[in-house]
């Protein structure tokens, strides 16, 4: 009988234990939920998004890319209506210029933008100029935005990660972000010929400084600001299969 008790006091004290932990738990983790809602819903806005935001966004898209239209680079050509020397870039019949192109004045994308192992990649065009004709291609490719822009007959090209240009709309408009997501904002793309110079439209620094227009304003004053900002539509995304094998100086290292 003795032994009976003492088995039956461990018992119960084991599913005190139990209990107590799995209290414990709830009541972290709903205020877990509460502290990351107020967040959001205090810092968080429809014309700023974080970095952590569209990663999500973009690895939904390519998990569902075998149910995206894809197009072939004439199809693409077609539907985008693109300038025939954006058309002949994307078939790798006329090179780009660009400073990161380690270190050579120009090269063909499928060497030295788009690389050996992608197959395909987002594309957007915009008419920056408004002037009726695209003179802006954004490539979207895994982790890294390729920016093409034609002047006086060249193609020039800039590429960064993907943080760095997102949810780009067709007046040229654009979020970025940094540091982590702890840095972002909005700008407009903006070229003085062969250079490229955005116009910074907001910041945020760690949710403690805010920027409009470069000038430091209170958070009231910049939550009014976004609030009331109209926007632009979002540019089209299209899934380009892009057809690219290695080259020869890719096979061979070079």
């Amino acid at each position: 009988m003795e032994m009976k008790k003492r088995v039956l006091t461990i018992l119960l004290s084991a599913l005190l234990v139990t209990n107590i932990s799995a209290c414990n738990y709830e009541l972290n983790h709903d205020d877990l939920e509460t502290e990351e809602t107020t967040t959001l819903e205090t810092t968080s806005t429809e014309f700023l998004d974080t970095g952590d935001t569209q990663n999500t966004t973009d690895s939904t898209e390519q998990n569902n890319q075998s149910l995206t239209p894809t197009y072939s680079t004439q199809a693409l050509v077609e539907v985008l209506q693109l300038p025939n020397i954006f058309a002949s870039v994307l078939q790798n019949e006329t090179t780009v210029y660009g400073s990161f192109l380690d270190s050579k004045e120009n090269g063909y994308l499928n060497d030295f933008i788009i690389g050996s192992t992608v197959k395909f990649a987002f594309v957007s065009s915009i008419d920056l100029d408004e002037n009726g004709i695209k003179d802006v291609v954004v490539l979207e490719d895994g982790d890294k935005v390729i920016i093409l822009k034609e002047y006086e007959g060249t193609v020039y090209a800039w590429q960064y990660r993907d943080s760095a240009l997102y949810n780009l709309r067709i007046d040229g408009t654009y979020n970025w972000s940094g540091e982590a997501g702890q840095i972002y904002g909005s700008a407009k793309l903006q070229f003085d010929g062969t250079r490229r110079n955005d116009v910074e439209l907001d910041r945020v620094e760690y949710n403690e400084k805010f920027y409009i227009n470069k000038i430091e304003v209170s958070q009231e004053e910049y939550l009014s600001y976004v609030q009331n900002k109209k926007l632009a539509e979002k540019a089209d995304r299209y899934l380009w299969q892009t057809g690219f094998e290695k080259s020869d100086s890719q096979i061979n290292g070079k």
